[in-house]
């Protein structure tokens, strides 16, 4: 099987402005659907394709003579189909329900892409996504029985078939073998696999396409997280303090116009105060990339009757909306799971000068602690194999001032307060600290589908056995919540 290619970056830009993803189940949604009709419509558009385009000699010039090479291109184009369908759903709903319009939808993405770049390329493309985690897999677990790896079951088990092309492809370039021991075949990785990942790996992150899928995965978790707030407020009880600590130090005035940049389910902008300060000659619009937390958020709205409040889904990053249009933009908690620099750089876009961009968050200091640290070991373990910082972008908070001044603008205030972190609901720590937090979705990418739910289901036994036996000083973790303002010039 040929190598990716120098092409490949630029191949999967394009393929990301499509609005195509691959393994889009890698977000660990607990419940998908796609309905029987948009089943077979994506089937019948995917054979359609194949049959068009998946012919000699692109088929031996691409992978030479093998045998079975026939069914690489249906596959390929299903899958990708599939996919993008649920990243669809996503965008539209907040949850995987795929129907006949989303699959319409992500018929003409991949028609767009194959248009432009060739069946051939979308082949290429999907083979070095699949290959990755294949060989990821083999990587984290050493070997992996023949039936599994069929199966998929361990590390792609959203796979539409069993993955024979995928292992006989992976053996003809030798970046697997097949060990036989008793009565068992085991396929297990090769150097010549090993250096391959390392290498298609930096041309997926170089072609951003590793922080798209960790941006969809980040969405996904928030969109199904229907009770963010109870989890926060088990887990930071200081917060409903904190929360109208934060209104007072925006210093909103009577009318004003402001946006919440990650708004979630709208606590700040109702529970927190925000829009009482405004009151009601006040424009409030809240921004997330998680419909699911708009929808609770516009119910919210809808039971309090409150009519000057829009909610908007886009990402900080890029805002959807015209220059100048704030008095105020505020962001709590939203920024770990931006590119933090852009997210700024926009926020004092859209605020007219004057105006003040506001940014809060509470650093990573829990895991310097030691009861965190014991709890959380396995997770530490994996994070420093794949060299992940556990404190990660939330680093961003403890130089509020630096980041603030950088970005351009001028009398910047920073203060933090202190808050605790209680260690006292297994479930809803490990909830928090690895499945709604950036460092912990970062390292649950980096490992297969099947080592997540063993990750998981590891950490809450040790919730539980911590829970019972620890002192109750070791309940409580210090933190600081860290404030920043700073005026638009």
């Amino acid at each position: 099987m040929p190598p990716p290619g120098p092409l490949l970056p630029s191949t999967l830009r394009s393929f990301l402005r499509c609005g195509l993803m691959l393994d889009a189940w890698m977000a660990g949604l607990a419940e998908e659907s796609i309905s029987f009709a948009s089943q077979t419509l994506l089937a019948e558009v995917a054979s359609s394709l194949a049959d068009a385009h998946w012919r000699e000699p692109l088929i031996t010039g691409m992978l030479g003579p093998l045998p079975g090479a026939r069914s690489v291109g249906r596959r390929a184009a299903l899958e990708v189909l599939t996919c993008s369908a649920a990243a669809v759903a996503h965008e539209r709903l907040g949850r995987i329900a795929v129907d006949t319009e989303a699959a319409a939808e992500a018929v003409r993405r991949l028609s767009d892409f194959v248009d432009q770049q060739g069946f051939g390329t979308l082949v290429r493309v999907v083979l070095a996504i699949t290959s990755a985690g294949s060989q990821a897999a083999l990587a984290h677990y050493g070997e992996i029985l023949e039936e599994d790896f069929l199966s998929g079951c361990l590390h792609r088990p959203w796979s539409i078939s069993p993955l024979d092309d995928d292992l006989w492809l992976g053996i003809a370039a030798g970046h697997y073998r097949l060990q036989v021991r008793g009565a068992h075949r085991y396929v297990r990785g090769t150097a010549e696999g090993r250096r391959a990942l390392l290498e298609t790996r930096s041309l997926l992150a170089a072609a951003g396409y590793l922080a798209a899928r960790l941006d969809l995965t980040w969405v996904s978790h928030f969109n199904v997280r229907a009770d963010l707030d109870g989890d926060v407020s088990r887990v930071a009880p200081d917060g409903p303090a904190q929360r109208a600590d934060i209104t007072r130090f925006c210093r909103v005035a009577p009318g004003a116009a402001v946006l919440d940049v990650g708004c979630g389910q709208g606590t700040q902008l109702f529970e927190g105060g925000l829009g009482e300060a405004a009151g009601p000659t006040g424009r409030l619009v809240g921004l997330d990339p998680a419909e699911g937390m708009l929808a609770r958020a516009r119910r919210k709205a809808l039971l309090r009757g409150t009519g000057n409040v829009e909610f908007v889904c886009g990402r900080a990053e890029a805002l959807p909306f015209a220059d100048r249009r704030f008095d105020l933009a505020l962001a709590v908690g939203a920024l770990q799971f931006a590119r933090s620099g852009q997210a700024v750089a926009e926020m004092i876009r859209v605020v007219r000068p004057g105006g003040a961009v506001v940014v809060i968050g509470v650093g990573q200091g829990a895991f310097a602690a030691p009861a965190v640290q014991e709890w959380f070991r396995p997770l530490l373990e994996l994070a420093r194999r794949h060299g992940i910082d556990p404190a990660g972008r939330s680093q961003v908070y403890e130089h509020l001032g630096t980041v603030l001044g950088m970005a351009g603008l001028t009398d910047v205030q920073t203060v933090s307060a202190p808050a605790r972190l209680l260690l006292t609901d297994p479930e809803v720590v490990v909830r928090m600290v690895v499945q709604g937090s950036d460092f912990g979705l970062e390292v649950l990418e980096r490992v297969p589908w099947a080592a997540r739910q063993e990750l998981i289901a590891e950490l809450l036994v040790r919730g539980r056995l911590f829970c019972a036996t620890a002192r109750a000083d070791q309940h409580t973790v210090a933190v600081r919540t860290q404030f920043g303002r700073g005026a638009v010039p």
